[in-house]
């Protein structure tokens, strides 16, 4: 099987003249799409965190973001729906982790582990889920600093435009995103899921 596909509530849907009414099968077929889809990647959640949970220096991993609550519908805003107020199950586009690292020596580890937790899950589950798919945020785990992204790229630096980014690759795969403030507040709040906890 192949990775979930971003834009697979586009591409399946016929599209839809100006002011015409999307059909109930067009709406029902959004919808298991998407619910399957927040399916898949909680599981994935839980087989990358227990490939994390291996390396000594984790600390720590939670889950975030729109994987860490249960489905809702909303309006769509884009694609073929959009302008007709039909609400559909929210579509997500990828999922969330905060891990909590004692040394960043092992970011590298990260990356291979990551991988090896999915590769793990399309054996087991036949579902895919490509390692771009999964933003891996790091943490310092005395302070609780951000650090940074997992990087997705095979190189660092990767020669692409967003490695020139201050401070991007000072630790090997670490990302930095340009103008991206992390917000801790967000650990505070019910819609996250504790994966690992070393203590």
């Amino acid at each position: 099987m192949s990775s979930i596909d971003r834009d697979s509530d586009v591409e399946k849907v016929p599209l839809l003249w100006e002011d015409q009414e999307p059909s109930e099968t067009q709406i029902e077929r959004i919808n298991t799409e998407n619910l399957k889809r927040h399916a898949n990647f909680r599981i994935a959640a839980d087989y990358v965190s227990n490939a994390f949970s291996g390396i000594d220096s984790v600390r720590k991993i939670v889950l975030f973001g729109s994987v860490a609550i249960p489905p809702y519908r909303k309006v769509a805003l884009n694609g073929r729906f959009a302008g007709n107020g039909v609400e559909v199950y929210h579509h997500c586009a990828d999922l969330d982790l905060a891990i909590w690292l004692d040394d960043v020596k092992y970011i590298n580890e990260l990356r291979t582990e990551r991988v090896r937790g999915l590769s793990l899950l399309q054996q087991e589950k036949s579902t895919g889920v490509a390692h771009h798919q999964v933003d891996v945020f790091v943490l310092d785990g005395n302070t609780g600093k951000y650090l940074g992204r997992l990087c997705i790229f095979g190189k660092c630096p990767a020669k692409k435009y967003v490695c020139r980014i201050a401070g991007c690759g000072a630790t090997q795969y670490l990302r930095i995103h340009d103008g991206f403030i992390f917000d801790p507040v967000i650990f505070n709040a019910s819609e996250t899921i504790c994966l690992y906890d070393r203590r």
